[in-house]
């Protein structure tokens, strides 16, 4: 009996460590994948136009994207994406374009944010107007929290 339930107690308890490498195995992913997201829209809006190469880079990133993310996260992308199909037909980036994707990548990293860390939604409101006002501050406009 106590060789049966010692056997059960390991099981169960190998069953925990599994799930809980897989969750930080996730999150590594997750997390990689979003920062290699930011880092490259942050080389587009460096060099102020977008390639073919940079989107079929862009198109795999998507794909990899739609693979991890929360529903939060890629409803959040797709705003992205539509701003920055928009502003990218002509492979140009100006500086009220620069503002606009960032404004939008700004939003974006506010519910990726949550994805790998936060669980609240009180929190998720708050944040999202602190992101908000931090962008609108960095590119000269009045921030929403000030109004």
């Amino acid at each position: 009996m106590t060789i049966a339930i010692t056997a059960a107690l390991l099981n169960k308890q190998s069953e925990v460590e599994i799930e809980k490498e897989q969750r930080v195995k996730i999150f590594d992913l997750k997390s990689n994948l979003y920062f290699d997201l930011i880092e490259f829209i942050e080389s587009i809006l460096e060099k102020s136009e977008i390639t073919e190469k940079d989107l079929i880079t862009l198109e795999f990133l998507t794909h990899k994207i739609s693979v991890v993310a929360n529903l939060d996260v890629l409803k959040a992308y797709s705003v992205f994406t539509n701003v920055f199909e928009e502003i990218t037909l002509d492979s140009k980036i100006n500086a009220l374009e620069l503002d606009a994707i960032s404004t939008e990548l700004a939003r974006l990293c506010g519910a990726i944010r949550y994805d790998l860390i936060s669980k609240e939604n009180d929190t998720t409101i708050k944040v999202q107007k602190i992101i908000d006002c931090n962008i609108h501050t960095l590119i000269d406009e009045d921030p929403p929290m000030k109004k």
